[in-house]
């Protein structure tokens, strides 16, 4: 069985509700909520690769810069596999906001 010690990469989605499925109305994590759980999971993998993908615009909204200070390292850009997200032009508007490399 695979641990933590044998990846490079730990990825974190955040629930994205769908109309029509039993749970879209779940209660979305709060934007702290999220970039704290960024940052446990930066304390308990310090040596990996935290990427923040699905759910980031929808949760974090004006706030989504923010998880690079939480922890995170790397993040997705554009569309997800069955959701739509940001504008890949926005998302690396924000990387040059940030003075990030990629």
């Amino acid at each position: 069985m695979l641990g933590a010690e044998d990846v490079d990469r730990v990825c974190l989605n955040f629930f994205i509700p769908v109309k029509g499925t039993r749970l879209e109305g779940a209660t979305p994590m709060k934007p702290l909520e999220i970039l704290k759980t960024i940052a446990v999971y930066r304390l308990f993998f310090p040596s990996k690769d935290i990427n923040v993908c699905a759910g980031r615009e929808l949760h974090l909204r004006d706030m989504q810069g923010m998880i690079f200070l939480a922890g995170a390292s790397a993040t997705m850009i554009g569309n997800y596999l069955t959701q739509e997200g940001r504008a890949p032009e926005d998302d690396l508007q924000l990387l040059r906001d940030l003075e990030m490399e990629w």
